[in-house]
Parts: C-alpha cells; sequence; structure tokens
C-alpha cells in the first residue's frame, strides 16, 4: 500500500535467496516478524539442472535452498500469509531453459 499523503515515497528490502538456507531464512524472516516489518523474500522452485553463466560460474553460485524442501515451502507460505511478498529469483540457481521456465506453471498450480 502507498502511504497516505503527506508522504511521497516508499522503501523496500528485497532479499537474494543465493546461498540461503533454512536457518539462515528463519533467522532473519523471524526476527522481521517479531517486529511487524513485511519484505520481499525471492525463492526458486527448483534445483539447478545446469549451471549458471557462459562460461560457467562456480558452483557455489548453485547453492541454496529451493521450494522443493517441504519444511521451506511451508515457511514461505506462512510468510506470505503473514504479509510477506513472496517472489520468483528465477526458476533455479542454474541457467534456465525454456522448459525448465515453463514447469513453473504446474509447480503454483501445487502450491
Amino acid at each position: 500500500l502507498w502511504p497516505p499523503y503527506p508522504y511521497r515515497a516508499g522503501f523496500t528490502l528485497t532479499d537474494d535467496t543465493d546461498a540461503a538456507t533454512l536457518g539462515q531464512v528463519k533467522a532473519v524472516y523471524d526476527f522481521l516478524l517479531d517486529h511487524n516489518f513485511r519484505t520481499t523474500k525471492t525463492v526458486w522452485p527448483f534445483l539447478p539442472s545446469e549451471k549458471c553463466g557462459k562460461p560457467a560460474a562456480s558452483d557455489w553460485t548453485l547453492t541454496g535452498i529451493t521450494l522443493q524442501d517441504e519444511q521451506y515451502l511451508a515457511y514461505c507460505q506462512m510468510l506470505a500469509d503473514k504479509g510477506f511478498e513472496i517472489c520468483l529469483h528465477g526458476a533455479s540457481a542454474g541457467n534456465n531453459t525454456r522448459e525448465q521456465t515453463k514447469k513453473l506453471s504446474t509447480f503454483s498450480q501445487r502450491t
């Protein structure tokens, strides 16, 4: 929601899901919840099927929890229910083919 007059600006924080773990995410977002502060949480639905970049970047760029982890999915759904925006950071941490990206519509219908 845009702030009412006389305010003329807004502010948001968006995280970067690269290399995230459930423990790290919970530590940050539980703190934000406790302080009634809502932000945008980025997610990857799928594990990577190929390396990121041309030429391929190092393997650390492929790390990070995905919504295929049931506990993480449930946690992100809870965040959404509490007012956090959940947004896509790409289909996965790696390069994503058109076919991999198309799977997103099937995934979103299940969740």
